[in-house]
């Protein structure tokens, strides 16, 4: 039998790998297209010492003096620049040799490039003021180059490095379109780089407005913005034929100026004008109607002169110059009410020239000598000829601005025209008045930002106005949109407005119940407007009393349903008006005072306190006052101080005291609201306090090991359980509390660890279980000691007695000696109690409150087996400080447990630590045998491993992750449905 041949080894020929290539290659390059290849090899190592700058800067101008390729003379300079950037390199040397080549190069590219590297080296030298002026001087010199790029570069050098004002504003009349933005945007930097901009840059600002390049444009209306800022005062003189000038303050005709970019007048002369009348007079008589500056007759005198003046009313070709120029009206508040409420009539104005009396316009003829019209009768010789080329029609100014930018057909120039709108009525009341209409002609935008952005402003300039019954109608009407941000923005709005008659209140009330019915999960919104409208209008709602409550003079009428939500809202206002029309009382019926107990208990935040109301009818306002007249801070002090010394009691009289002032700590919560927070922080130390006591000084500690029974030992160890799961509810779900308060938490913490690390220690004695093996228990309860160790030297914390015996001793401690460590632990949690609390700050608590869904629903939530199902949410977070730490829960009839992430786009900051969450939630399960209910509620996740207040450490491992609730979980009725058989 022939034995198997080995198969043949398989050799790989590679050639030596070639040795890296180095700046001294340069000269051995034989064409311009190898050298740019080991010039892009060289780049991608660039050197990172100074020494090696040193050798490779001067290697690459000795090749930039020989190579004759112009692209590869540009990736030279390029290298450059990167490598004059090497720490401690001194560029000083490099940019001499530039300013050399830069004298002598002909490339535009090239020249570019060595400005740029000037420039670079010019910010690298901050203090060399001397190389300044070189670079600056180079830079000026080039500025007349036929190269566009270079004289970009070369602004920008100025712009960056110039230290007095440089007269370049003349360049702005340059061909170049990118070399006029250059200079008006190195126009706009200079002020804030200590520089003052010349007066004289306004004109050639304005000149750039009808430039053809979209970003000159808006660079120009920059220009203007700052100019008008910095020289708001200054006099500016008015293009006018004649002798007679006009002048007008900068910032008004600079926002003029801009009020044009938003809908400009195009200026037209006579010769234009003739030129048009190839296509018929007729035309030319509608474009002068559509304007509705002059009529029939003044336009049949203007032709027997031969003068004629068009406005054509054309919007800028660019959407983003209309925006930006309807965006930078806003921020100009010192422009004269006239000129302001000229952006809201569409009827051109002579550009706001002074009216002359008649006897100035005789003095005027007489002193100027001037021949007759012609159009009087009598005269002898006509008026001498005017040179058409001298006539061209006005400028526009600031006419109808903002009616043309609100009526734009691109919302973002709408949303643009309603900010500026409402930030310059803010700043002037009477302009606040006459924007009204306007404002509330944008609430029927069909884009929904565009409404919503109106809303806002119309609540932001609410101080200054008063709705009439039109406006309100039209305000109303939002409330039937589909949106819920658009219903509630409006809500938010009605509670700031002033309404003008009662008949106004009214119809607003009737809008919001039909509101109420039609979505009702805006209920607690509505009764929140309802309140703030109540507060606002007592005197309207007085005299609605008898017809909202339903009241006949002679007879009495049902008692309405108190569950009914519309009831309530009437109640919210009526209530909330009488605070300041105390005879509305009189008026009232008999259940309205027993119904306002009710509301006054159920919803404290919407029903307010009325003090005129008998106290005999409001028995929760009598115990809510018990303690109005004493300081709060004083009454809860006085009531922790109680239990500061126990030491020199008995345990068990101890331990009843702790209870005790637990149950005075809870009722001093209920009563005063402000209190809450505090006495619940305090309470729940309390309780930790109580569980410790009663573990450490129960009689099973002081036993044997083998006479220890297995459930004392459980009883103990769920003690220590809860104890560790209010700690960090003390610690994550409360804030305001000082670095000695978390301290305090922590020790109790660490007081729990050890008697958790007791109990196991004689667990693993006495059974020998290998579940808790001795030495691990000792060693994970020993990094826990470090940890808080670390903590408290970190912030300088002073332990207490308990917690410095440990910290002396912990250099001792053997995590295989456990025997040592299970004698002395329980000897000195005996000897050293958990210290009482101070508390020095107002504490505050996480509060959330899920909206919606609101639970208690008989009609369940239909869905297919196996599918999803979406379910919409609606909740409110407080007083919570890291947002990514909020979960949501749901828990199935199962038992079975899912988490949600929230996105950060679902969350809508309402204030400081305060949140509202808008999302939905997609739900799936089997198919059960009947409807079941879920529990939906708001956890927030923690590290228990973790002393600060933050879930970011180990982050993939969420097995060590835990949840504390935020709120009681809300019931959502189900019923998956079997899937259909196809």
């Amino acid at each position: 039998m022939d034995e198997a041949k080995p198969p043949p080894i398989k050799i790989r020929i590679s050639s030596k790998p070639s040795s890296a290539p180095s700046y001294s290659d340069l000269g051995t390059v034989s064409n311009s297209q190898d050298a740019l290849k080991l010039l892009l090899e060289l780049e991608s190592k660039p050197p990172s010492k100074e020494t090696q700058a040193e050798n490779v800067i001067p290697a690459l101008l000795e090749y930039y003096s020989k190579e004759s390729n112009s692209a590869v003379r540009a990736k030279i300079v390029m290298m450059l620049a990167d490598f004059s950037r090497t720490p401690g390199y001194d560029a000083l040397p490099l940019a001499e040799d530039v300013l050399r080549l830069l004298a002598h190069e002909k490339s535009h590219k090239v020249m570019s490039e060595l400005v740029k590297l000037l420039n670079v080296i010019g910010k690298a030298l901050a203090g060399c003021t001397d190389l300044h002026q070189q670079l600056v001087k180079a830079a000026k010199e080039n500025l007349d180059d036929s190269g566009h790029l270079v004289r970009c570069e070369c602004l920008c050098l100025i712009g960056s490095l110039a230290t007095s004002e440089m007269n370049i504003h003349e360049d702005t009349q340059e061909a170049s379109t990118s070399l006029v933005l250059s200079v008006q945007d190195l126009l706009i930097i200079t002020p804030s780089e200590g520089q003052k901009l010349s007066l004289s840059l306004y004109k050639s600002a304005c000149a750039a407005l009808k430039d053809d390049y979209e970003g000159v444009r808006i660079a120009a209306l920059k220009l203007i913005w700052t100019l008008a800022h910095l020289y708001p005062e200054e006099m500016i003189e008015l293009p006018r034929s004649g002798e007679e000038k006009e002048s007008i303050r900068l910032v008004d005709d600079g926002f003029a100026q801009i009020c044009d970019m938003v809908c400009t007048i195009g200026v037209i002369g006579v010769k234009n004008v003739l030129m048009f009348l190839d296509d018929g007079i007729a035309q030319i008589l509608d474009m002068v109607c559509t304007i509705g500056m002059i009529g029939d007759k003044n336009v049949t005198m203007i032709l027997d002169d031969g003068i004629v003046q068009i406005l054509d009313m054309v919007n800028d070709l660019s959407v983003n110059v209309r925006a930006k120029a309807a965006g930078l009206l806003g921020s100009l508040h010192s422009v004269s009410v006239r000129f302001l409420e000229q952006t809201l009539d569409k009827k051109l104005m002579s550009q706001l020239r002074r009216k002359t009396t008649a006897h100035e316009r005789q003095k005027e003829k007489y002193a100027t000598g001037e021949w007759s019209s012609g159009q009087k009768w009598g005269d002898d010789a006509p008026r001498e000829d005017v040179d058409p080329e001298t006539i061209s029609c006005i400028n526009q100014g600031a006419c109808g601005a903002f009616v043309h930018g609100l009526e734009d057909e691109f919302y973002e120039v709408r949303t643009a025209a309603v900010d500026s709108l409402c930030e310059l009525a803010t700043q002037s009341p009477s302009f606040a008045v006459l924007s009204l209409d306007f404002l509330v002609d944008m609430f029927n935008d069909e884009i929904e930002a565009v409404r919503l952005n109106a809303i806002n402003s119309l609540r932001r300039i609410s101080p200054h106005i008063v709705l009439r019954e039109d406006q309100l109608e039209i305000v109303l009407s939002v409330l039937d949109d589909f949106s819920k941000e658009i219903r509630e923005g409006l809500h938010e709005a009605l509670c700031t407005i002033h309404l003008s008659t009662k008949s106004c209140l009214n119809r607003a009330l009737q809008f919001l119940l039909r509101n109420l019915n039609k979505y009702p999960q805006d209920r607690l919104s509505i009764w929140n407007c309802l309140k703030h409208l109540g507060s606002s209008h007592p005197n309207l709602t007085h005299s609605l009393v008898p017809e909202l409550l339903g009241t006949h003079p002679f007879f009495d009428t049902p008692e309405p349903d108190m569950d009914d939500p519309a009831y309530i809202a009437v109640m919210i206002l009526i209530f909330n008006s009488t605070v300041k029309s105390p005879t509305m009382v009189s008026l009232f019926p008999d259940y309205a005072l027993r119904h306002y107990s009710y509301l006054r208990d159920s919803i404290p935040d919407l029903v307010p306190a009325v003090t005129h109301i008998s106290q005999a009818h409001s028995p929760a306002r009598g115990l809510s006052d018990v303690g109005a007249d004493q300081d709060l801070d004083t009454l809860l002090q006085s009531i922790l101080s109680k239990v500061k010394n126990l030491e020199q009691m008995e345990p068990r009289s101890a331990d009843d005291l702790r209870q005790l002032t637990i149950c005075d700590l809870q009722r001093i919560g209920e009563l005063h609201p402000r209190l809450a927070a505090s006495a619940e922080y305090a309470a729940l130390y309390l309780r930790c306090q109580l569980l410790l006591s009663k573990a450490s000084n129960s009689d099973q500690m002081s036993l044997p090991l083998n006479l220890t029974s297995q459930q004392n030992e459980e009883t103990t160890l769920a003690a220590v359980e809860k104890v560790l799961e209010m700690t960090f509810k003390l610690q994550h779900l409360f804030i305001g509390s000082s670095l000695e308060e978390q301290a305090s938490i922590f020790q109790a913490r660490l007081r729990a660890w050890t008697l958790q690390l007791i109990v196991r220690l004689r667990e693993a004695m006495v059974g020998g279980s290998k579940k808790h093996a001795p030495t691990r228990l000792c060693e994970e309860y020993l990094k826990k000691l470090q940890l808080v160790q670390r903590h408290f030297s970190l912030h300088q914390l002073k332990p207490d007695s308990f917690t410095r015996a440990l910290f002396s001793e912990m250099h001792k401690f053997d995590p295989s000696k456990s025997g040592i460590l299970s004698k002395f632990l329980p000897s000195l949690l005996l000897h050293h109690p958990l210290p009482a609390l101070s508390l020095s700050n107002m504490i505050c608590r996480s509060k959330v409150t899920i909206l919606e869904p609101a639970g208690g629903s008989d009609n369940p939530h239909r869905f297919t087996a196996r599918l999803t199902l979406s379910v919409p949410l609606d909740v409110m977070v407080e007083n919570v400080e890291d947002i990514h730490r909020i979960q949501f829960m749901v828990k199935f009839p199962d038992s079975e447990v899912q988490l949600f992430n929230p996105r950060l786009s679902d969350f809508r900051q309402l204030g400081p630590m305060k949140y509202r969450i808008l999302t939905e939630i997609y739900l799936t399960h089997g198919l059960w045998s009947e409807p079941c209910q879920i529990d939906l509620s708001v956890v927030m996740m923690y590290t228990p491993k973790n002393l600060q207040k933050t879930a970011t450490t180990n982050a993939n491992n969420t097995s060590e992750k835990r949840t504390i609730p935020l709120c009681e979980p809300v019931k959502v009725f189900l019923m998956p449905k079997p899937p259909k058989r196809l």
